[in-house]
Formats: C-alpha cells, sequence, structure tokens
C-alpha cells in the first residue's frame, strides 16, 4: 500500500465563553433538564460539547429563534472514563468550549501561522488572522473580545486532524488596512511557557533527597532525577504544592490520562546519590527560571554508561474530539536519542539501543523518490555542515578530597585503546569507589586512585591503578575505563588516566603501545589504538596526535563523591571531543508524520462499548505480539511488517488513528484520539460510523523536536544506497509554516561524525550538587550552543561610521561580543567595509514594488573569518556559502552536520531617501543588542545578561511598520532622553493623553489664566543647533518668571522642567493649553460684561 501525502488546511480554535445561561427555568434547579435558553450572541453549533461549570454537555440542536437548545447531559470529555455529573445551573453561568475561528460564512479567518518547535523551550505559534469589520468600516473587527492574552488556543492539522499545537496566546497585535479590513498577529506558547517565567529562589532553590534523620523528604521513596523534575514541574505550576504528592497539575501533567498506556514521562535509570552533599540538590544563589533549571537537571540524567542527557517537551494530551476537553498539557522525558522508541524505563542499560528513526528524508539524488507517510523530499538548497569537535586534550579538576576535606586539585587526560587482556582485575575495579587522589599511608591504592608522590614501581611494587609501561615507566593512573570487552576494533575504547601530564610523567606512549595495570607482570594490560592521523575521531592519546594540549577546567564545589565525578569528566571528554554535523533543509507539504497503514483481519479484536453518547473502541491488533518490542524493526513499508509493536514505533496517547477511504485511501470523517497505547492495543473514542473487519487504518507520530529521525542526501554523501537506513540524526528544532493553500516545514538536525548508522547524542553531565551560575561547575551550556542566545553590548547605526548614506549603509560601534560562553571585542565598523563587509552600498532597487529592496543583507559572526568584526554579505552570496560548504565539508561523511558561522540578523536599505527612510536590522537566533537588562534604559549597564530588544508591539522594530507600537508596559517609559531628544514627529490623527476624572485627585480650578497669559512674551528665534530654521515660541525663563509672579512655585508644576547641571530648561507646551483655556474664559466673561454694559 502508499501511504499518500494529502494537505488540508488546520483548522484554528480557541477555548472560550461560547455562550451564556439566560434561563430562570428548569436548568437552574432540576438536574434531568434537557434544554435551556441562552444569550442571542452564541457562538453555539449542534454536536458541540460544552463546559458548564464542571458538566459536559452535548448540544443535539439549536432554535435560532429562541435560541433554546436541546442538551444531552453528563457527557465524557478527556477520556471515556473522565465522566461529568449532571448539576444545576444558575442564570447568567458561563458556557465553555472549543470554538472555531471563522466569519458569519464559516469561511477560516486564519491567513497564516508558524509553529516553532526547538529543543528545550517552549512550543510556539506566531499566525495572523483576519479580523472582519463587525458593522461599518470604523466599527471593531470580530475578533475584538475574543483573541487576548491568556486564551487556549489550538490547530488541528486538516488531513488526519492530529493536534499540532495547544497554548495560550502570550500577545496580540492588531492591525488596520483601511477598508481592507483588520487584521492581528497572535504569538502563543505552550505550557513550558509558564515554568519559563519563573524564577526559582529562597527556599524553593534547594530539592531534598533526604532530611537530616536520612528520613524520606521532599521526593518521597523515589530518589531519581525524574523525580526531581516531576516535583519541579508540580510545585511551580499555578495550583501547585511543595509536596510531591500533593497538589493539582493544571497546566502541565506527568501523569498519563489512562492507566496502563504507554509512558510519556520516562523514569531515570539511576537514583541521586545519596553523599552528604547530594542529600539535596541546590540551585544556591541562581537567578534562574524553573525551565532552565528542569534542562540542568536533564542534562545530568545518565542514559548508558558514559552518556548523559535526557530530552523534554510539553505535548497537547487531547485525547478526545469532545470540544468541552481542554487537559493539562503532557511533559513528556525520555533519553536523548530514544524516541520515537518503547519506554525505556524499565529496558535496561546493556540492552538499551537507540532509536534509528522512521520518518525518512531524502534528497532528490537517492533511488528512493518516494513522498508517502514515513518519507519525505528535500527542496533544493539543503545544507549539511561540518562542526569539528573540541580538541579537548585534558581537564583540569578541583574537588574536595573525602579523606582530607581539603579542596585538590589534579589533572585528567583522555586516551583511547583497542584491546585488553585482563586475567586478575578489571580496571574499574582499580579505581571505583576510591578517592581519585591518595593519602601518604595509603600506600597500595587501597584507598585513593592517584599517588601524588609518583613512588616508583622499584619503591613499591604494588599500587593498584598505577598504569605503566612494559619498562614499569609510570605513565598515570585510571580514573575511568569502564568497557570490560575484551576489544574495540574501531580504536574507541576510552581510558582516563590522572596525574599522565608528559611534563612530569617523563615519559611517551605511541600508538599501539601495550601498557600495564599495576605493574608489568600483573597479567592485566590494555593496548592503545592506532589512530595516529589527527583527523582521526578517536586518536590514541589526543595530545601526542595534534602535538597541542587544550585543558579545560572544571570545578566540583563541594561534591565528594568520586564517581560522580569521574562520570563527569568522562561525559565532558566524549561530549566535546566528537565531531558533529548539523543539516537544514526544507520539505514541502503537510507537517512531518511518521504513518502506517494496515487492514484490520480476522484475527483481530474490535470492542466498542459507550461511553455517554460517544463510542469506546478497543482495537487489539494480534500482528503486533512478535519479535523485541524494545526497538521497532526499521524495514519496514506502509502495511506496517516489521513493526513489532505500536509502542516501539513511538505511537502514544493523543496520537490519532484514522479509518481510511480505502486501501491506498485518505483520512475519513471516522477517527479517534487515543488514550491508551499498549503494544498491541489500542483504545480511543470515535467521532462517527464504525471501524470493522477489513477496513483500513491509520496511526500518526508527529516528529518533534528530539525524536531521530533518518536522513539521505547523495549529493553530500550521507546515507546509504538500497535501504531506509540513513544518517541517524536528533532533530533539534521544527518550523512548520502554513500560508493558504501552501505549507513548507523547515528542519534542523544534529548527528555524530561517524559511520555509526545510529548512536546517542549525549551531553555533559552537570555537578548536580550545586547546579547554579555562580560555580565554574562542568556545565557549558545545552549540547551544541542550543540555547545560545548572543549578546552584543554596543549599538548599531544607519549609515557608514561617518553618518552618511543612513538609506543604504549601516555601522555598528564597538562593543563586547557575548556568545555561547566566550566574550570577543568587537571593533567600530560599517558595511561599506571590503574585507567584512559588502565593499560598498546596499543594493535598495525595488523592481517589484513592494516597497521593500529585492536584494537583503546578512548580519554575522564568523570567529574563523574575523574575531573583532561582524560580517555583512548579501543573502544570497550568504547562503549560498552554507550550502556549498556544506558540500565540502561533508566529504565521505554519513550523518547530518552543523555550521560555524552564527546569523545575528538581516539588514534592509531604505527604498524611499536618505531623508524620509533608514536602513533596519531584523534580529535572528535571539541576538540582542544596546541596554543589558530592562532598567538598563539608556544601554550603559555592563549586564551580560540577553534580554529582549525595545518592541513594537508584540515584534522587533522592522522594516515595514504598519501596526501600533506599545510599549512593554503601561505609563513606565520616556520616548527620548534628556539629550537624546527626537527632533520633528510627524503623524496624522490625534495624540491622546489619559484624562479620565477617575485616575485623578485633587481636582480644583486653575490659578494660572489671563494675567498670566499677558506675562508672556512671545517671540521668533533660530536655534543654535539648527540656525538656519526660524522657529516662533516663547522662552522657558519667560514661563518660569509668570508662575512665579502668580505666586506659584514652579517646580511644583510640570510646565517647565530643569534637564542639566547647567539648568538647561525645558518647556512643555501642551500644559499651556488649560492656562489659555482658563484666559480665554475670563476674556469671555469680559466681553460678556461689556455686552451687558452697552445693552443697559
Amino acid at each position: 500500500m502508499t501511504n499518500p501525502v494529502v494537505f488540508r488546511s488546520s483548522k484554528i480554535y480557541v477555548f472560550m465563553k461560547v455562550a451564556q445561561i439566560n434561563d430562570t427555568g428548569a436548568i437552574t434547579s432540576n438536574t434531568a433538564a434537557t434544554a435551556m435558553t441562552v444569550d442571542a450572541g452564541h457562538r453555539l453549533k449542534v454536536g458541540m460539547d460544552v463546559l458548564i461549570e464542571d458538566e459536559c454537555v452535548k448540544v443535539t440542536a439549536i432554535d435560532t429563534s429562541t435560541h433554546e437548545i436541546t442538551i444531552n447531559r453528563a457527557e465524557v470529555t478527556h477520556t471515556s472514563a473522565t465522566t461529568t455529573t449532571a448539576a444545576t445551573h444558575a442564570n447568567d453561568t458561563p458556557i465553555f468550549a472549543w470554538s472555531e475561528l471563522v466569519d458569519s460564512n464559516d469561511t477560516p479567518l486564519v491567513q497564516s501561522f508558524s509553529i516553532i518547535d526547538e529543543l528545550y523551550k517552549p512550543r510556539m505559534l506566531q499566525m495572523s488572522l483576519g479580523n472582519p469589520f463587525s458593522g461599518a468600516i470604523n466599527t471593531s473587527g470580530i475578533l475584538e473580545g475574543v483573541i487576548k492574552q491568556g486564551v487556549p488556543i489550538k490547530v488541528e492539522e486538516g488531513e488526519n486532524h492530529s493536534i499540532l499545537f495547544t497554548g495560550k496566546i502570550s500577545s496580540v497585535t492588531r492591525q488596520q488596512s483601511g477598508g481592507e479590513g483588520n487584521t492581528m498577529k497572535i504569538t502563543a506558547y505552550d505550557n513550558l511557557f509558564e515554568l519559563a517565567r519563573t524564577k526559582i529562589g529562597g527556599d524553593s532553590a534547594t530539592i531534598n533527597v533526604e532530611d537530616a534523620s536520612g528520613s524520606n523528604a521532599d521526593l518521597g521513596s523515589d530518589k531519581k532525577l525524574s523525580a526531581a523534575i516531576k516535583f519541579l514541574i508540580k510545585k511551580f505550576q499555578f495550583g501547585g504544592s511543595g509536596s510531591a504528592t500533593d497538589g493539582e497539575e493544571v497546566n502541565t501533567t506527568t501523569t498519563e490520562p489512562v492507566s496502563g498506556s504507554e509512558k510519556r514521562f520516562q523514569d531515570s535509570i539511576d537514583d541521586i546519590m545519596n553523599t552528604t552533599r547530594n542529600s539535596k540538590i541546590t540551585f544556591g544563589s541562581s537567578d534562574i527560571t524553573v525551565l532552565y533549571a528542569l534542562k540542568r537537571l536533564a542534562s545530568g540524567d545518565r542514559i548508558v554508561r558514559g552518556k548523559f542527557g535526557y530530552v523534554f517537551y510539553n505535548d497537547p494530551n487531547i485525547t478526545s474530539f469532545s470540544t468541552a476537553s481542554n487537559p493539562a498539557q503532557m511533559f513528556n522525558y525520555f533519553p536523548a536519542g530514544f524516541m520515537p522508541a518503547k519506554d525505556q524505563s524499565s529496558v535496561s542499560e546493556l540492552s538499551r539501543t537507540p532509536a534509528t528513526g522512521f520518518f525518512n528524508v531524502h534528497n532528490y539524488g537517492t533511488t528512493n523518490t518516494n513522498n508517502d507517510g514515513f518519507t519525505r523530499q528535500m527542496k533544493p538548497g539543503a545544507a549539511f555542515d561540518l562542526i569539528k569537535g573540541e580538541t579537548l586534550t585534558e581537564i583540569r579538576a578541583r574537588f574536595r578530597d573525602p579523606l582530607s576535606g581539603t579542596m585538590r586539585e589534579t589533572t585528567f587526560e583522555l586516551f583511547h585503546w583497542k584491546s585488553q587482556s585482563i586475567s586478575t582485575a578489571h580496571a574499574a575495579t582499580r579505581y571505583g569507589g576510591k578517592a581519585i587522589l591518595n593519602e601518604p599511608f595509603d600506600i597500595t591504592g587501597l584507598y585513593g586512585v592517584e599517588d601524588v608522590n609518583r613512588t616508583s614501581v622499584a619503591d613499591r611494587a604494588s599500587h593498584a591503578a598505577r598504569v605503566v609501561d612494559s619498562s614499569n615507566n609510570i605513565i598515570g593512573y585510571v580514573q575511568f575505563q569502564p568497557q570490560t570487552v575484551s576489544s574495540r576494533p574501531d580504536g574507541d575504547g576510552v581510558m582516563i588516566l590522572s596525574g599522565s601530564d608528559i611534563a612530569t610523567a617523563g615519559v611517551g606512549v605511541s600508538a599501539g603501545q601495550q601498557l600495564f595495570f599495576d605493574n608489568a607482570s600483573s597479567g592485566d594490560s590494555i593496548t592503545l589504538c592506532d589512530n595516529d592521523d589527527v583527523e582521526s575521531e578517536f586518536p590514541f592519546r589526543p595530545q601526542a596526535v595534534a602535538e597541542e594540549r587544550q585543558i579545560a577546567r572544571m570545578d566540583f564545589g563541594t561534591s565528594v563523591n568520586s564517581n560522580d565525578i569521574r562520570a563527569a569528566i568522562a561525559s565532558r571528554f566524549a561530549q566535546k571531543g566528537r565531531q558533529k554535523m548539523r543539516g537544514r533543509f526544507q520539505i514541502d507539504g503537510k507537517y512531518p508524520f511518521q504513518s502506517i497503514d494496515t487492514q484490520i483481519t480476522g484475527d483481530d479484536s474490535i470492542t466498542t462499548s459507550s461511553a455517554g453518547e460517544k463510542t469506546k473502541v478497543v482495537f487489539v491488533d494480534n500482528s503486533m505480539d512478535t519479535g523485541s518490542a524494545d526497538t521497532a524493526t526499521i524495514n519496514f513499508d506502509n502495511t506496517g511488517s516489521g513493526v513489532t509493536s505500536y509502542e516501539a514505533f513511538g505511537l502514544r496517547a493523543g496520537h490519532t488513528i484514522n479509518k481510511l477511504t480505502g486501501e491506498n485511501g485518505t483520512s475519513s470523517d471516522t477517527y479517534g484520539y487515543l488514550e491508551k497505547v499498549t503494544e498491541k492495543e489500542l483504545t480511543f473514542l470515535i467521532t462517527t460510523g464504525s471501524i470493522s473487519t477489513n477496513d483500513y487504518i491509520r496511526v500518526n507520530v508527529p516528529v518533534r523536536a528530539g525524536h531521530n529521525i533518518t536522513v539521505q542526501s547523495f549529493p553530500h554523501k550521507i546515507g546509504t544506497s538500497g535501504t531506509n537506513v540513513a544518517g541517524s540524526a536528533l532533530v533539534t528544532s521544527i518550523e512548520y509554516t502554513e500560508t493558504g493553500s501552501r505549507a513548507y516545514t523547515h528542519i534542523e538536525t544534529m548527528a555524530h561524525n561517524s559511520q555509526e548508522t545510529q548512536d546517542i547524542v549525549s551531553q555533559a553531565k552537570p555537578n548536580l550538587g550545586d547546579i547554579d551560575e555562580q560555580t565554574d561547575d562542568d556545565f557549558g551550556g545545552l549540547p551544541y550552543g542550543f540555547e545560545a542566545t548572543p549578546h552584543f553590548t554596543g549599538k548599531f547605526t544607519p549609515g557608514d561610521t561617518a553618518g552618511n548614506d543612513t538609506d543604504k549603509a549601516y555601522s555598528y560601534s564597538s562593543g563586547s561580543l557575548y556568545i555561547r560562553g566566550q566574550v570577543f571585542s568587537i571593533a567600530a565598523d560599517d558595511s561599506d567595509n571590503g574585507s567584512v563587509g559588502l565593499g560598498g552600498l546596499l543594493n535598495i532597487t525595488d523592481a517589484d514594488g513592494d516597497g521593500e529592496p529585492n536584494t537583503r543583507a546578512i548580519l554575522y559572526f564568523e570567529p574563523s573569518r574575523s574575531t573583532t568584526k561582524f560580517i555583512i554579505e548579501n543573502e544570497d552570496t550568504f547562503e549560498a556559502k552554507n550550502a556549498a560548504e556544506g558540500r565540502v565539508a561533508a566529504g565521505n561523511y554519513r550523518a547530518p552536520v552543523g555550521i560555524s558561522r552564527i546569523k545575528l540578523g538581516v539588514i534592509v536599505g531604505s527604498t524611499i531617501g536618505s531623508t524620509a527612510g533608514r536602513v533596519t536590522l531584523t534580529t535572528a537566533n535571539g541576538f540582542t543588542y544596546g541596554r543589558a537588562n530592562d532598567s538598563d534604559v539608556n544601554g550603559s549597564s555592563t549586564d551580560t545578561s540577553a534580554k529582549t530588544m525595545p518592541s513594537v508591539g508584540a515584534n522587533d522594530m522592522g522594516a515595514v511598520i504598519n501596526n501600533f507600537w506599545v510599549p512593554a508596559k503601561d505609563n513606565s517609559y520616556d520616548l527620548g532622553l534628556t539629550g537624546n531628544a527626537w527632533r520633528n514627529i510627524f503623524h496624522e490623527g490625534s495624540i491622546t493623553d489619559t484624562s479620565d476624572a477617575a485616575v485623578k485627585d485633587n481636582i480644583e480650578p486653575i490659578q494660572l489664566g489671563l494675567d498670566f497669559i499677558n506675562e508672556l512674551d512671545p517671540v521668533q528665534y533660530n536655534k543654535k543647533t539648527n540656525p538656519d530654521k526660524l522657529d516662533v515660541g516663547v522662552t522657558a525663563q519667560d514661563v518660569k518668571d509668570a508662575i512665579e509672579k502668580a505666586g506659584l512655585d514652579p517646580k511644583e508644576g510640570t510646565i517647565v522642567h530643569e534637564i542639566d547641571t547647567d539648568h538647561h530648561m525645558r518647556l512643555d507646551y501642551t500644559k499651556l493649553i488649560a492656562p489659555m483655556l482658563k484666559a480665554i474664559q475670563e476674556l469671555s466673561d469680559e466681553i460678556d460684561k461689556l455686552k451687558d454694559e452697552g445693552e443697559e
């Protein structure tokens, strides 16, 4: 069978008040009432489930004249078991449900949207909506009051009905387009955004694993890192509690909706080490958010021996088609590289095999040209770029010695071996559980590993962890070598020694050399690998092969767990030393899913039952009960052959199951959302119709950031021919965009640059004893710069460095660029620079007449080219360079790759000339500049924290401004500064000021009137800063004197202001309006008196 890729536009819903009870009859007193009247402005439709307080009812009929609706009572909501109870409801009670964003003709209002899914970040939705006038052209739009901050929003895929996004609206920007009507631009985030905005501090900064008496504390009996993750999620969300068992999971949950379903939150493999130090996890003096704390904990969660790092994200957790169901989102937590796959919680460490990925993206150069349920074609322009691994040769570690209690240091060095011969004691038994350094009394290394005195074999016959050559020259002391296998043919066996520094050891080693544990006659030996090429992934001794040393420092604070320190050091070597590859490519069409079709046979079982007015289906697929369920076989076709279990395929609660129109068909109106998934059993509520033997069904797993996929691209020499096994890669970001009848997805991946078809892309293990930002521990950020948000303390200005060509040149000041843990001193320059700039002016030709130039420039930073300047070049050149270098760098490598430059923004020239127009910069990749924190209005702070750029509504200031400009907070910010005043302001319309009596106190008649005005001396003048321009007005000193003559203190008013130490003054001309009004009234009174006298 083939599984066609069919695109249908998604539907957008908001969870809102759709009606209000307008009835004082039976519904208010009778729980059996089946009818009630609602308000005339309702948004109800027949078939809709609605939520009235805690009761779900189904609307079965609507009288459009009387607005009476007929209802079925006490319907189920989230699952077949989530029952509600019939109750009485008072008049004016609001009624809630998911309501589609359509106009009065049921035409969708969505114009375009993008869903951005990045590793370890809240999922984001950006959307443009039509907002037609509700009446005449000067009326508000029909979405006013519907679309606002905090309203839940949902995106439902149009073909298979998968829920692509749920979250809450964070910002709304209204735009007005004259006769064409209004539009809205919204930004929404999933519920991780709540944890991303909540800071940890005070008593909340510590998780107590055990109390002083050794009893269970915050986490109860479960002392795994996953329990700490659950604790933080529950504690810091709305309705949460400081207990592991109390508190509601209102917004984010870690509990499956139906017991027995394959877990999306997977338990850790290890307990938290219960040393004196690690009886608690502390975030110390950190100024970090809960989400960042979750990242830190997840990065230290062990996957397999020597590899660390779990992935997490929230999914919508929609397990029912009921429009009254708005459940808490599900927090997915799993080992990096193990999704889609079975829950690994109960899989032993040695049996864990990373997921290869069922979703395959291939280039046109491959033999597979399918576009189906699990294979999609790349668009031209894909780039695969090599990220060279950090050549880390040694690590200098500082730690607290458990024997002496003092702070000590030593250096660890990395070696790679190919074989070992053990007759008495494996290496791990020589160091396991021992201190890193020994004490003088420990003459045989019974308690500590490294002999700090380097006592020779002649003077000390035995020292367990000592490593020597055949002549008993001491090479070092083994601190880590966990593998028990006798052979590593690729030479990728890892051994870490301390005390092996060449300068102190006095002896070197060579490729392929045999070394011995304890002494040369011990019978236990290890042979270094033969790799002596500088480009080898596993050199026998990295510093000897590279002929250079690169030493990192790791500070473990007060940690006393030696094994934990060793594991962290091994993880740092593993994570930093391997080359990685990043892929960047696009696919057309619907959102990326991995799907399989199957036909229900007589061997399968289908059971149906009622759940309120809905039908519950339990489907047991008996073809799934053979083979290993730990990982699913990847060589399968759309019939599902080779897939040994639904759970191993990555299917989970919340995913969709569709009845097809036939073999090779498309989705019908009969579908459901899975509420329970096991190896071969699927449970769901069905929308309509039935599912029976001989029907064809399809299940769908949406690809998320954190999933593994396979990639084939022969032009980049990635992947293998004739099989679905390709470059297995971790998805780091997905951006899905729909606009009109078209959709496309931009995907970025990361993988090891290795001949292996799959491996775990792990990360360095942080010191969990002290997870804060004040300690130089081993955590250098999330892997590969995922969380890097560069910040520049300088500023950018239209025009070159001399201030010329403000419409087609751009310059930057000197400043510090903070990026990925490094600081670069940037010297001032501009886009005219011939070596790092365009060597000329920006092209501002507007051939298509859209108001913007046809050519844009890219601002980026590439340290291999310049560490003191930004690079500015045309966008086409930038993208072509990335693609070309990606193809060259990929060479014969088989896995997707990354990039050595970072894009900071897009520069756009002005097409309307330098008088009215200016060059603009729109930032990218989280780049911020100028001010360093919210209180630093002038941008003078030396705080290096990356903060948001000055914004206009929900958006950064860009080249085209056609929406309202709003500050982030009401009545808090000034436009312009002392010494940095705006010159002229051009506008049409009104400038308004808040003047409601409700916001004023001490209202009384003004004391300044006609006499005050008569004291003023209107003048004409030339400003010294603009001597050619004639101005008219009054002087601030004249006004000040007139105020004083009226018996008032000018300092108590707001008409004149002293602005600097030289007593220069500003004048608020608008504040003269009230005295002039008073003067006019007084003149009017005098005129009236004169009229009266004349008449008399």
